[in-house]
């Protein structure tokens, strides 16, 4: 058979890709080899209980953000609703040394941790305005770009090109993070 677009291995932006191709009148072909459509993207039940083995956080799900408005272009809308557990944390890091709430907003946070750990407020504070440039500047990013365009604008993109090299860890050795910062800040 033809078809106008074909999708191997399906991961959830493909899901979609392939929903709205075929919303829009294309013929689409779809080859997966787990048992279920979307590999890992489904629930199973045990013991009364629904699992989810891969998704762990779907984000930009507000209304009128990314999510919300394929739902809509897709007329899943009453189907498929998405709810914020808690308005104010998404996670939680818990063991025997540490037991935090994680919270959706840089400055939140910083402010936060600051609170948490008064002596190291400076470096928490840096951390999240360095964390906080780079993500401002990928969101910037157009949707392709080579490393040359990156370059031509090195004021616009000071941060990704100063730390393109760091780990996460190696940002925490520059900042002299403790242990439990790191832990919860990774």
């Amino acid at each position: 058979m033809k078809y106008d677009y074909v999708i191997i291995w399906m991961w959830i932006g493909w899901i979609t890709s392939g929903a709205l191709l075929a919303n829009s009148w294309k013929s689409v072909a779809i080859f997966e080899k787990h048992y279920l459509a979307g590999w890992y993207w489904h629930t199973f039940k045990r013991n009364g209980f629904h699992f989810n083995p891969w998704w762990h956080y779907v984000w930009n799900c507000g209304k009128w953000e990314t999510v919300d408005r394929v739902i809509h272009k897709l007329n899943l809308e009453k189907e498929v609703e998405f709810t914020r557990l808690n308005p104010d944390w998404f996670d939680r890091i818990y063991s025997k040394w540490v037991d935090y709430t994680i919270g959706s907003w840089f400055e939140k946070e910083s402010e936060k941790l600051s609170k948490l750990f008064p002596h190291d407020s400076k470096k928490i504070k840096k951390y999240f305005k360095i964390i906080s440039k780079i993500f401002n500047q990928a969101l910037s990013l157009p949707k392709t770009f080579e490393k040359k365009d990156i370059l031509k604008h090195p004021l616009k993109f000071s941060h990704i090109i100063k730390y393109h090299n760091y780990t996460l860890q190696d940002l925490f050795d520059k900042l002299e993070l403790t242990l439990r910062l790191q832990t919860i800040l990774a």
